[in-house]
């Protein structure tokens, strides 16, 4: 072994520090305060400027945004496929006093963001992230549309969560998806994004407020984007940023996860170790690198240390498992926590598969009329049509039972439901597969089953019945809030389009899951253009992380189409930063 690699590996902690590369007790001053790993040039098997460990929206919009500053990017993904969790998801973005919105003469400001986002985050957000947020994001979805060709559109009609329960809510405006993308477009590359299990990628935000429940029209609406090669939301998002990366001649390699940051003497992190289809790679990164590898649902350990939940299902690929956590953490990265309360983390169902396969878990906002959500004690404890209601009552504790009071949970409904309304990915009217569900003919019969009580069950749905006759829900104000209306409610169910009776037999309780949808309650903390922090503080030079591998104390709470934000903001903010201040 020569010297200088010698020095190289201890550098990077391969060796005993104690010892150094010299041998016992010989501290290498000289060249410890001057030798770079990044002079090595025999140890690098690739380099570039920037390297983004993960291809959601963060990694992409660091990776365009690397090369429009005059730079080169490589993206590494763990997964057999490009997208990561913004591939499966529905692909909205969240964007106060934006110009699209103005050029509508939809009024908003800076300031009004600022009032609603420190109101989600109930008091948790950094305000100096926060301003970063509002005043970044307006200026990032310019630059993509008019920089980089990202053809984003306002979904009209569609309100902010707290619109009429905070004065700076809005009834629309803030909503911004892309158009759908033609897959021709992308060519042969079509096949390098992830395919996804759910069914977002057919059908736009536009297309579910146009539509109101009616499934015969969203069905051909679906089928007139699978007809022109179309891919919609979150797949239509990526496949949009996939054709601006490779217009750009970004590189991508998949199935090639980062296992390793490499430092300079300096503390500097200059480049990676992935492991590639072809070996471990050493890949060097002249600016720096960009963290955009998601949250943790998969890792059961975080899920457990952060969320305080024994495990999740998840709505995200099975690669999502805080890797920025562990790549990070070896460097005395900082670790930023939010109130689990505040984490997008909602009610799912898993589904059995008739087949004899894999369960399909997908996540279920129950707020459509004919059902409630109870928990042990057939009690309901929250609004069952406002996830933001609910997911924070499942964590409450019962402090003389020490156990969680409304936990587990069970979705009941009757047979109007059943005929009505989809049930996760199954159609009105349908037969439940085996085991998904107790089914009886009688409340008494249905609570024995699953193990509910059977008084506080019956008291509880005569209870709601007789809210349904008026609409109002004195107990938990279920319909309150207009997204509630629209997105989960049905049109034809009057006086409240989230309720209607539980009457009709035969009854049904499913039990119900918490399901993640890749948000996390744990990241690494960050400076105003992505820069990680260490425990003392200090910026981690060359390192940044966007996206669910950072903290959202930029927000502290949640809105829908925020996570896609943070992602694409930080992502530019972050490669910008390294184009302009990393060295070489």
């Amino acid at each position: 072994m020569t010297d200088e690699v010698a020095k190289l590996r201890w550098h990077r902690g391969d060796s005993d520090s104690s010892r150094g590369p010299l041998g016992a007790g010989v501290v290498p001053e000289v060249w410890d305060l001057r030798l770079r790993n990044e002079d090595l040039i025999m140890d690098w098997d690739h380099e570039v400027d920037v390297v983004a460990a993960g291809s959601g929206i963060g990694g992409m919009a660091a990776a365009i945004t690397a090369v429009d500053h005059g730079g080169t990017a490589l993206v590494l993904e763990k997964a057999h496929g490009l997208g990561g969790v913004t591939g499966w998801s529905l692909g909205q973005l969240w964007v106060g006093a934006n110009h699209l919105a103005q050029a509508a003469g939809i009024p908003d400001s800076a300031a009004e963001t600022d009032a609603y986002i420190g109101f989600i985050g109930a008091s948790h957000s950094d305000p100096a992230l926060r301003r970063a947020f509002v005043d970044g994001a307006p200026a990032a979805i310019s630059y993509f549309m008019d920089a980089v060709g990202i053809e984003f559109e306002l979904v009209r009609g569609m309100p902010d969560y707290f619109y009429t329960g905070h004065p700076a809510g809005k009834a629309e405006g803030r909503y911004l998806e892309v158009k759908p993308f033609p897959l021709e477009r992308l060519g042969a590359a079509a096949n390098k994004l992830l395919p996804s299990p759910h069914r977002f990628g057919s059908f736009t935000s536009a297309d579910m407020l146009a539509t109101m429940g009616d499934r015969d029209a969203m069905a051909k609406r679906i089928a007139e984007h699978l007809n022109r090669n179309e891919r919609c939301a979150g797949a239509g998002l990526m496949a949009a940023l996939l054709n601006a990366a490779l217009e750009r001649a970004v590189e991508f390699w998949v199935s090639s996860p980062v296992t390793e940051l490499l430092t300079d003497a300096e503390g500097r992190v200059v480049g990676v170790v992935a492991v590639t289809p072809s070996g471990e790679k050493r890949i060097r990164a002249r600016k720096g690198v960009v963290l955009a590898t998601g949250g943790y649902d998969h890792n059961a350990e975080l899920v457990r240390t952060f969320e305080h939940h024994e495990a999740i299902l998840s709505m995200s690929p099975d690669t999502v498992e805080g890797d920025h956590l562990i790549l990070a953490g070896a460097l005395g990265a900082a670790v930023g926590v939010l109130p689990r309360d505040l984490t997008p983390t909602p009610l799912g169902i898993r589904v059995p598969d008739a087949t004899g396969g894999e369960p399909y878990d997908q996540s279920y906002q129950p707020g459509k009329p004919h059902c409630i959500v109870v928990n042990g004690q057939g009690l309901r404890f929250a609004d069952e049509a406002f996830y933001l209601d609910y997911e924070p009552a499942l964590n409450i504790l019962d402090g003389r039972h020490r156990r969680p009071r409304n936990w587990p949970a069970w979705l009941i409904l009757d047979q109007n439901h059943r005929d009505s309304y989809d049930l996760a990915t199954i159609p009105p009217g349908a037969p439940l597969p085996e085991g998904m569900a107790t089914t009886a003919d009688t409340l008494e019969e249905l609570a024995a089953g699953a193990g509910i009580d059977t008084a506080g069950l019956r008291s509880t749905v005569e209870r709601y019945n007789g809210f349904c006759e008026s609409g109002v829900d004195p107990d938990f104000l279920r319909g309150k809030y207009p997204y509630s209306n629209i997105f989960l409610g049905d049109p034809r169910a009057v006086p409240n389009p989230n309720m209607g009776p539980i009457a009709r037999p035969p009854f049904y309780a499913i039990p119900l899951h918490r399901v993640g949808l890749g948000f996390a309650s744990a990241g690494l903390r960050t400076k105003e253009v992505g820069e990680v922090l260490d425990v003392k503080g200090s910026p981690i030079r060359g390192l940044h992380a966007v996206g669910n591998a950072a903290a959202r104390l930029d927000i502290g709470g949640y809105n829908s189409g925020m996570g896609n934000t943070r992602g694409l903001l930080f992502g530019h903010l972050s490669a910008k930063h390294l184009m302009e201040s990393g060295a070489r």
